[in-house]
């Protein structure tokens, strides 16, 4: 925008980004004079800058310099896009004149002598039209394409932990040796809903003991797994049950009370033993005898299951705790003392949520924790089957799962979205083929940004699989401005793309500096996670963009692009020009001619009767388009002329011819009749006479300029003498104001 604050000189004539045309000093003169309030005289001259439309193949106007009237102006140029301009001076003094590029003195008008746009209209586009740049630019991208289906092969599923995390610091190197050496991670085995712990305690170690099969859990010296939190509380009940079991036989204890040689243990087992698990009669002292507290399978007592979980939650804390069971609900705190005599013992809640710990190594790249969680998933699913509702917990399983699914929730969101584009550009365009182009299109920068991806060794992750998704939104920038232009044009497949490409490859470039722009600060991020994922995909997305959008998409649709929208008939380049309609027949009552004077009344009639003709044809409905340079137009009239010629009979011959003349058309002869002598009657003739009048309409071509204009005069008088040489010995009151504008015939 500063480029054009200030000119460069008083003429105006090096402005930095737009080219004034010549204009000669003195003009700037005298505006500075008069604007200090100077009284300054007029020029003796002026001229007025007419312009002029050429054919589209030329890509110019021609500019006329013709005698201005009103006071002169300040210049201010008009440009379009793709106008390249010439000035044509003519000095209408002495005739003469020159046009620009045929052999004349001419002035340049560069508008954007620096823009893209100009850039493109004579450079670029009619270079991508040439044979041998389509020929290589498929041959490039038929090779760009096999390089990105070979770089495919090399992306790599995973997100690394030191991605994450800024470099240089004891984080970072803390999880760069845990990877490289150790590979230790963590996981539980979760149990969940509604599940029956009391009743399905066998369930649940089986489902512990599956987790054997996993090659990467860590296992215990005799080659078991370690325990959890069922297994530490069946444990804890056999030996209460043990140490209940010695106070019995020893008498300490008996069943309506014990005594007081009897250990902690062993009146804790009683206390437990008495339980009922029913809140109406919770305690029953005959169940001393009768029950265990674990049986010989290891199966806890059912029925006073949650009874036990609320002594073992509060009086085994450690091993409670070591258990790392994460019970929900919380069991219900309850202590144990030796001479509390109180035997009731409150009933936790059921439970809804349990973990069993597991430990994991050797888990040192991707594809490992990968193999890793699709054998846990499978083992989660078959018990799962079978009424334990389970899934699996852990950093693993919360960083890497999604890598089993992930390429293929890529791919199905990837078609998902082409297939949007697809409907959407369907629907908006009007056309499938120029639909399906967009969406191939689209699908080749996807496989050439997978492919710089794996090139690059970024590895494939959630955040570069939305990057792609969104790729396919930005990539509509880059394609369907220019397929608009296509196919909006008017002409052949390689005219079509050059207009569409001057038109659209400014602001397609503008749209990827400015996307350039936005994603330069991610460059100097501390985070290599930001700098590799975010700002290397999104810059290499840019430039596939552009590369896509301006080479090969011009190129593939100049081959096999969709037909133009709109087809001409008559002309390769721009649509015929409509014929206007005809003027409409208006009656005046009144008055005999348009801007004359009645004439006066024919002789035998009481009053002046006057004639209906036809209102005055108009051309101002002529219109002709801005790209013609050659168009015709035809109007065809047909005024009623009516020609009354009265003879008397009188010694000497008296001819008085009274000539109606309508709308500006050719003067009808008046014919005189010789009566018989010595007759005293008289006859009126009336003779009607049709006249066809074809008025063409040109727009002269550019060495036709000087012809008109040098000839214009002397048509003027050829066409004055020749109807004043028809109409002689008749009366004619308009023919000189219409010579030179009609050709018609009368016929009688």
């Amino acid at each position: 925008m500063l480029c054009c604050c200030v000119p460069g000189g008083l003429t105006g004539s090096e402005w930095p980004c737009c080219t004034l045309p010549q204009v000669p000093a003195g003009h700037f003169v005298h505006v500075a004079r008069r604007r200090r309030g100077q009284v300054v005289p007029e020029p003796t001259k002026k001229l007025q800058a007419i312009t002029r439309a050429l054919p589209p193949d030329r890509q110019q106007t021609v500019t006329v310099l013709a005698p201005q009237v009103a006071p002169m102006q300040t210049l201010t140029p008009e440009c379009w896009v793709g106008s390249t301009r010439e000035l044509l001076t003519v000095d209408l003094e002495k005739g003469q004149g020159a046009v620009g590029g045929c052999g004349g003195h001419h002035i340049m008008h560069e508008c954007w002598g620096w823009s893209l746009t100009k850039l493109a209209a004579t450079h670029y586009a009619p270079l991508i039209t040439k044979s041998p740049v389509k020929v290589v630019s498929m041959v490039t991208l038929v090779v760009i394409l096999a390089g990105s289906v070979w770089g495919i092969t090399k992306v790599t599923d995973g997100l690394d932990l030191t991605d994450i995390v800024p470099q240089n610091t004891d984080e970072y190197a803390f999880l760069s040796a845990q990877g490289q050496y150790f590979g230790f991670y963590n996981m539980y085995a979760v149990t969940q809903g509604d599940f029956e712990y009391p009743t399905n305690q066998k369930l649940l170690y089986e489902y512990h003991e599956a987790f054997m099969r996993v090659p990467n859990i860590i296992k215990n010296d005799d080659g078991g797994l370690p325990e959890f939190w069922l297994s530490l509380f069946r444990d804890w009940l056999i030996g209460l049950q043990k140490a209940f079991d010695r106070d019995w036989s020893q008498g300490s204890i008996k069943q309506e009370r014990w005594f007081s040689n009897a250990s902690d243990e062993g009146i804790l087992a009683y206390k437990l033993l008495v339980q009922t698990g029913h809140v109406d009669n919770p305690i029953d002292k005959s169940l001393v005898t009768q029950v265990r507290l674990v049986d010989g399978e290891g199966i806890i007592n059912p029925k006073a299951f949650y009874n036990y979980l609320s002594a073992w939650a509060s009086n085994d804390a450690w091993a409670y705790g070591a258990s790392q069971g994460n019970l929900h609900p919380e069991p219900r705190p309850w202590y144990h003392a030796a001479e509390d005599f109180e035997l009731k013992i409150p009933k936790s809640a059921p439970l809804v949520y349990t973990q069993l710990p597991f430990y994991l190594h050797g888990l040192g790249d991707t594809q490992h924790i990968i193999h890793l969680i699709a054998q846990v998933r499978l083992l989660c699913q078959k018990f799962e089957e079978r009424g334990l509702p389970n899934f699996p917990s852990g950093i693993p399983f919360l960083f890497w799962e999604q890598y089993l699914g992930l390429r293929q929730s890529l791919g199905l969101a990837l078609l998902c979205a082409l297939v949007a584009v697809f409907l959407v550009m369907a629907v908006l365009l009007l056309n499938l083929w120029a639909a399906t182009l967009v969406v191939l299109a689209l699908a080749a920068m996807v496989m050439q940004l997978l492919g710089v991806i794996g090139i690059l060794g970024i590895k494939l992750s959630a955040i570069p699989a939305v990057l792609l998704i969104v790729a396919v939104g930005i990539g509509v920038h880059f394609t369907v401005h220019i397929c608009l232009g296509f196919m909006t044009s008017i002409g052949c497949r390689d005219r079509r793309i050059r207009l569409a490409v001057e038109h659209t490859f400014a602001p397609v470039t503008h749209g990827a500096l400015t996307t350039l722009l936005g994603i330069f600060m991610l460059a100097f991020s501390e985070f290599d996670f930001i700098v590799r994922y975010f700002f290397y995909v999104l810059l290499a997305l840019v430039v596939v963009g552009l590369f896509t959008g301006l080479v090969f998409f011009p190129v593939l649709l100049s081959l096999i692009g969709p037909a133009a929208e709109v087809i001409p008939l008559e002309f390769p380049d721009r649509i015929s020009t409509p014929s206007p309609p005809p003027s409409p027949v208006q009656t005046r009552i009144g008055s005999c001619r348009v801007g004359k004077a009645p004439p006066p009344p024919r002789r035998g009639h009481g009053g002046i009767q006057c004639n209906r003709l036809h209102a005055e044809p108009s051309l101002t409905t002529i219109t002709e388009e801005a790209n013609s340079w050659h168009s015709t137009h035809e109007i065809v009239v047909q005024p009623e002329l009516v020609v009354e010629t009265t003879t008397y009979s009188t010694p000497q011959n008296i001819s008085q011819t009274t000539s109606g003349n309508g709308n500006g058309s050719p003067t009808g002869q008046a014919s005189t009749s010789h009566p018989p002598s010595g007759s005293q009657s008289h006859v009126t003739t009336k003779v009607t006479a049709t006249a066809h009048v074809k008025v063409e309409v040109h727009t002269p071509l550019p060495g036709a300029v000087e012809r008109d204009l040098g000839s214009s005069s002397s048509s003027n008088k050829s066409h004055s003498s020749h109807h004043r040489d028809s109409s002689s010995g008749c009366e004619h009151d308009s023919s000189s104001d219409n010579s030179g504008k009609q050709d018609g015939s009368t016929s009688s």
